[in-house]
């Protein structure tokens, strides 16, 4: 009896033994598991961050960034994972406030499991644009009037070594959108209140023939007041004095019978201050235009590079005369009237070469939206 008593509590105790070892693995595989989730969410919150940059692009880290609240800091649920969340808990200037930042990003899962992401990043180069024409309005729509117009997403490129300079096609960069939009409702609102003659001037990525569709996308890049901070961004940025100074100009100072606006050797920002300027005659510039209101263009302009309207009416980009715009234009509205031609043709080395160095842009790294890049990154 003895004998069988004490086999009976040896296998039990080796039962006991065996139950808590198997216990003990589980735990530590649940553990480890539960860790690798939490190192995923701080991953995705840190792939959500980029994403929210660069859709908009930077002038500024701390501007643009830092200080907007772009970047959202409340508790994130990883979708599909209902107990497994990530969440920005720091987010701040680098050295240089001005293209450097750190964001620091905690992941969390089940059996109290977390992780620590604690990244550098910089301001990187060029970012091509959302479209020929980006509207940055998050719902109105805005109109063109006829179809003395066309808006095309595919890449045209400058020859400056002829007067006037000639464009032609350059299907070696990708075709961007005709126009780029911030949400569905407005791709959509715009879209269907396009008539066929005029969806028909408006081409790009994905613009098909058969049937019918514009180049308009939904791009969810730079909102309205992303773009005046890159316009303070750029107007703060500018040399106090000297010939690549910003120049205010309104309808009371403008020089006839040519107004050149910046070469393609010193391209300019040049902003437009008047509330409603008409510009009776030609114009000719390479760089960054800024229109803080309205604009009335009763001649022939050429512009090369970056066109930003800060607030015009619904009917306060006017064409009377023949405007062509290579680069890109962004405006909360479209707001095309009168009975002239406006061209807008996408042109990549426009934004790259002549709006991005405009205004000795080149000496700040740039002044046009650029991503940003991981430059290191530390776990905890």
């Amino acid at each position: 009896m003895l004998s069988v008593l004490l086999l009976v509590l040896l296998g039990a105790t080796v039962a006991a033994a065996t139950a808590l070892y198997t216990l003990l693995d589980l735990k530590s595989t649940q553990h480890y598991s539960t860790g690798n989730q939490a190192f995923g969410a701080a991953e995705a919150g840190l792939l959500d961050v980029i994403n929210t940059i660069n859709s908009r692009g930077i002038v500024n880290f701390r501007n643009d960034i830092v200080t907007s609240g772009i970047i959202p800091t409340t508790l994130t649920t990883v979708s599909g994972f209902p107990n497994v969340t990530y969440q920005v808990t720091t987010l701040t200037s680098g050295a240089n406030t001005a293209t450097d930042g750190i964001a620091t990003i905690t992941g969390k899962a089940p059996l109290s499991a977390e992780r620590v992401l604690k990244v550098s990043l910089q301001r990187g180069g060029f970012l091509a644009g959302p479209g020929a024409l980006h509207l940055s309005n998050d719902s109105a729509v805005g109109t063109f009037s006829g179809n003395s117009f066309r808006v095309d997403g595919n890449n045209w490129a400058i020859d400056t070594a002829t007067s006037p300079p000639t464009a032609s096609l350059d299907p070696s960069v990708p075709a961007r959108p005709g126009i780029s939009t911030r949400n569905d409702t407005v791709t959509d609102a715009l879209t269907n209140g396009l008539s066929s003659g005029q969806k028909a001037n408006v081409t790009g990525l994905g613009f098909t023939t058969s049937p019918l569709s514009p180049s308009v996308e939904t791009t969810a890049a730079a909102s309205t007041a992303d773009m005046l901070r890159m316009v303070a961004d750029i107007i703060a940025g500018l040399p106090a004095n000297g010939p690549l100074a910003l120049n205010q100009i309104s309808s009371g100072n403008l020089a006839a019978p040519k107004y050149q606006w910046g070469t393609a050797a010193q391209p300019l920002v040049t902003e437009l201050t008047n509330s409603s300027p008409k510009i009776p005659g030609n114009v000719e510039g390479y760089g960054i235009l800024i229109v803080d209101h309205n604009i009335e263009l009763a001649g022939t302009m050429n512009w090369y590079g970056w066109v930003l309207f800060k607030n015009p009416a619904s009917d306060g980009i006017k064409v009377g005369g023949n405007a062509t715009v290579y680069g890109s234009i962004w405006t909360p509205l479209p707001a095309f009237s009168g009975n002239g031609n406006i061209t807008v043709d996408y042109c990549e080395m426009c934004l790259s070469t002549y709006a991005d160095r405009a205004g000795n842009g080149a000496s700040n790294g740039g002044y046009t939206p650029h991503p940003v890049t991981v430059t290191s990154w530390t776990e905890s």
